[in-house]
């Protein structure tokens, strides 16, 4: 080893920088540097390598010696020790060896970096009230999770939960996050830029990063289990639940049965965390066509106005049929009955005129939901298959009395989907040659019933009837067929992809009439039965090249449509090319910062018109008697990311611009209480801009994380309301902070405060109109205290701050106390919980909808106290 210093000039802040190169006088790229305080062994920078030899490290310390290494696979650790001087310049040559991967160990393991693999040691990160696995991932640097259980790494979507490397739940993975126990678990991984599809790996780039569990060696080829039985007074309320785990080597299962009462949504934990397009496309996510009038959804936790009786049974298996193929199983059942009794008054701001609309709402709310699935996978570096069945029945039913205007409104929705999903990608010399194959059947028959009957002047001649009824059935079956080609040249990349897309439906609706016990179909243009059909032709083509962290890749999408719609016999025809191209530039300039921009062109065209008018809801009759739908449009993202695992402190700064523009308008009619909706052939062009940032630092030796997010939405939209043209302009302004801190061994807190303002003006008015905007305030704050003898108490505090227009603001205090007491042989907690201590019965909210502004009032959840026994083993 080779070690030349060179003196440098002052500057601001200490910088050593320096090349690396081998024997062979060749540059040395990759290569782990980082700084020490030769004292104290901790970390003051860390480095990578660039495709030059190059690195550069910039540091405040006050240490007299430091002491630099470097590693990499293949060489010799090389070491310097070093004065603390400004400016200096270090120059390495490196000897050939054979040894292990490089890691880096940050703080007594508490975070070990190989290659792009973090692991996160759980006691590290865990403290006592920590109970399932979800509890711990909320606490790890750069990572966040959602309300609904989505895992969010550098503010994206993990692509992956794997336990001990396996897929077993797709992306139903809080049914572990939520189960697994937390001392069962060893490490956490997480897998940087992870490509799910292991013959891609080096081909197809990725910037989603996946979740590997590592559990402890207790916990393997043995059975888990978990569960808590919850009871609470005033009034009587139950919280049950029961989870059995395995995870060996040839088969691994999770089985949970769950009830409550208390106001837990269980429906989260089986949500799909990552859609796929076709998912969407092929009509397999229930939208429904018809609805009650409801109230909107509180801002509060969900568990203070959710008067529910939920359960859940689910079962999921993985069978490790060979060393190539797993067998995946998974069935959810779901039950729940919802009551609410809410009261809203809506002002909708017209341009000569304000429609106040007062409903009190009295709603039952029943459904049931079955979910299977059946999946046989490949996945090595020699072939990749997947072939998965996928089936899903809901029943739902509801009802809701509006006392302020004695309408009883009654919808049932079923729903029912099958689901086939084929890939299959197998290697050919230095080339990829892939199939794919997504089929879907879906049928959604629903039935509004309203009384009495509304739209008399419409629909009666002006004279009252006794009951309205929407009959609407959509079936439809999709299939998405392609074939791609994938040739890797060095450092460029050329795939290309052919497909032929068809979707067919029948939509037939009527609406009914009911007076003096007789039916008959409402009398004018509301009954429709039609055909339609989508017949895409598509080939994409896309080019990549990738060298010493700049990645550039192209492509172009080519579609050819046709589409129709109509009666069988009298079908209209549309047909449509389109070439959109795109394109992504990402340049890493160091280990730490990154640069990507992005854009792409987007033409559409949809046939599904509806010449017959649908009572969409109580108030709204819908029209769409129009001919196809063409919407052209571009986006643009630019996004740049820093990431310093050593320290973990991850940024990032995002700015979206999207501009579309539409031959179709939407013209709404207000007549009191109800409204008129028909869409209209005009132009149309609608623009959003987005600017978003947030940090996340962790601060290992406090055991503390500090998570700040900024963000700002603009956007304009355009609407015909009572035949004046109006341009909506919508400004949302977002901020937020999360903390996350142990004081010691005996106290944990929690803080989070979040704020959002929203504005919205009209213009083409006779004169600009600023309209009524919100403002919302939530903050949350938890300390738990640990105490002696394995006692803990947690305090949750909530404040909510809600103002809309001129009226004066409303804060709501909410606070919550647990006592617990663990045992640890068996593993029992005996807990006791007040909550809502302070008994608020009601919230009162705003919320806006462009000229629409809502005040509502909901009734909550009393003060209760519930008993539990929790228990592991």
């Amino acid at each position: 080893m080779t070690v030349l210093l060179f003196g440098g000039d002052s500057v601001a802040q200490t910088v050593i920088s320096g090349n690396l190169k081998n024997e062979l006088n060749t540059v040395v790229e990759n290569a782990n540097v980082i700084l020490y305080e030769r004292k104290s062994d901790d970390i003051v920078a860390y480095s990578v390598s660039d495709g030059n030899g190059n690195f550069s490290l910039s540091f405040n310390s006050d240490s007299d010696s430091l002491k630099l290494e470097v590693s990499l696979v293949g060489y010799e650790k090389a070491a310097v020790f070093l004065a603390n001087k400004k400016g200096q310049k270090i120059n390495l040559i490196l000897k050939s060896a054979i040894n292990l991967l490089p890691d880096v160990i940050i703080k007594e393991e508490a975070i070990k970096v190989k290659g792009d693999t973090i692991s996160y040691n759980t006691r590290s990160f865990s403290d006592k009230s920590d109970r399932v696995i979800v509890d711990v991932i909320r606490k790890l640097p750069g990572i966040k999770v959602t309300e609904t259980g989505q895992i969010l790494f550098n503010n994206k979507a993990i692509n992956k939960f794997y336990i001990e490397g396996k897929d077993l739940l797709e992306n139903r993975y809080s049914i572990a996050s939520n189960n697994l126990p937390a001392d069962a678990v060893e490490q956490i991984q997480l897998l940087q830029d992870h490509q799910p599809i292991a013959l891609l790996n080096g081909i197809e780039q990725s910037d989603r990063a996946a979740i590997n569990i590592k559990l402890n060696r207790k916990s393997k080829m043995r059975m888990l289990g978990n569960g808590n039985v919850g009871l609470g007074l005033s009034p009587l309320v139950t919280d049950n639940n029961l989870t059995l785990l395995k995870f060996a080597k040839g088969i691994q299962y999770i089985n949970s049965l769950k009830y409550n009462n208390a106001g837990f949504n269980l429906d989260d934990e089986i949500t799909e965390q990552n859609f796929s397009p076709n998912l969407f496309n092929s009509g397999s996510v229930k939208q429904d066509l018809i609805s009650l009038v409801k109230t909107s959804v509180p801002p509060v936790d969900q568990s203070r106005y959710w008067f529910n009786s939920n359960a859940l049974a689910t079962g999921n298996y993985l069978f490790g049929l060979s060393k190539t193929f797993d067998l995946k199983f998974g069935a959810a059942f779901e039950h729940d009955r919802i009551k609410d009794n809410t009261y809203a008054r809506t002002r909708v701001y017209l341009p000569n005129d304000t429609i106040v609309i007062d409903e009190g709402h009295t709603g039952l709310n029943v459904y049931s939901k079955l979910l299977t699935n059946l999946t046989l996978e490949a996945n090595t570096q020699k072939i990749y298959l997947k072939d998965g069945l996928q089936f899903q029945r809901v029943w739902g039913s509801a009802n809701d009395y509006i006392t302020s205007t004695n309408i009883h409104q009654n919808v049932r929705n079923p729903f029912i989907n099958l689901i086939n999903d084929l890939s299959a990608l197998i290697k050919l010399g230095n080339n990829l040659v892939g199939i794919s194959s997504y089929t879907s059947y879906s049928d959604l028959p629903q039935r509004l019933t309203v009384q009495p009957g509304q739209f008399d002047d419409v629909l009666n001649g002006g004279q009252p009837f006794d009951q309205l009824s929407e009959k609407i059935q959509l079936k439809g079956f999709f299939t998405d067929n392609s074939a791609s080609f994938t040739k890797k040249t060095g450092n460029v990349t050329i795939s290309n992809k052919l497909g032929a897309l068809a979707h067919f439906q029948t939509l037939n609706n009527d609406l009914i009439i009911l007076k003096d016990g007789v039916e008959k179909s409402a009398s004018g243009n509301f009954f429709n039965e039609l055909e339609r059909m989508r017949i895409k032709l598509y080939d994409e083509i896309n080019g990549n090249f990738s060298t010493n962290g700049f990645n550039f890749s192209v492509g172009l999408r080519t579609s050819f449509n046709l589409l129709n719609n109509g009666k069988p016999g009298a079908k209209k025809q549309v047909t449509g090319l389109f070439f959109n191209p795109n394109f992504n530039v990402l340049y890493k300039f160091n280990a730490f910062w990154e640069s990507s921009i992005s854009g792409a062109t987007s033409n559409t065209i949809s046939f599904d018109s509806n010449p017959a008018f649908i009572l969409q809801n109580y108030r709204s009759l819908v029209s769409n008697d129009i001919p196809a739908k063409r919407v052209s449009g571009k986006n643009i993202l630019y996004r740049l990311g820093y990431k310093n695992i050593i320290n973990a402190v991850y940024s990032n700064f995002d700015v979206n611009y999207s501009y579309n523009r539409s031959n179709i308008l939407v013209s709404t009619t207000f007549d009191g209480i109800l409204t008129t909706r028909k869409a209209l052939v005009q132009e149309n062009p609608y623009w959003n801009i987005g600017l978003g940032w947030n940090i996340n630092k962790y601060y290992l030796s406090l055991k503390t994380s500090f998570d700040l997010y900024l963000k700002y939405n603009r956007g304009k939209s355009r609407q015909l309301q009572q035949g004046s043209l109006i341009d909506f302009s919508s400004n949302t302004y977002i901020a937020g902070t999360k903390i996350n801190t142990k004081v010691g061994k005996s106290i944990a807190i929690e803080h989070s405060l979040d704020l959002t303002v929203d504005k919205t003006s009209g213009a083409s008015l006779p004169e600009p109109v600023l309209y009524p905007g919100t403002k919302t305030l939530k903050q949350t704050l938890m300390v738990k205290c640990f105490l002696p003898n394995e006692f803990q108490t947690h305090l949750n505090m909530e404040q909510y701050y809600n103002q809309g227009g001129i009226s004066k603001g409303q804060n709501h205090y909410f606070a919550d106390l647990t006592l617990l007491k663990s045992l640890t042989k068996p593993k029992l907690d005996f807990s006791i919980t007040l909550s809502n201590i302070f008994n608020v019965r009601s919230y009162n909210n705003y919320s806006n909808d462009g000229n629409i502004l809502i005040n509502s009032d909901y009734t909550l959840r009393e003060r209760t106290l519930m008993f539990k026994v929790g228990f592991q083993f």
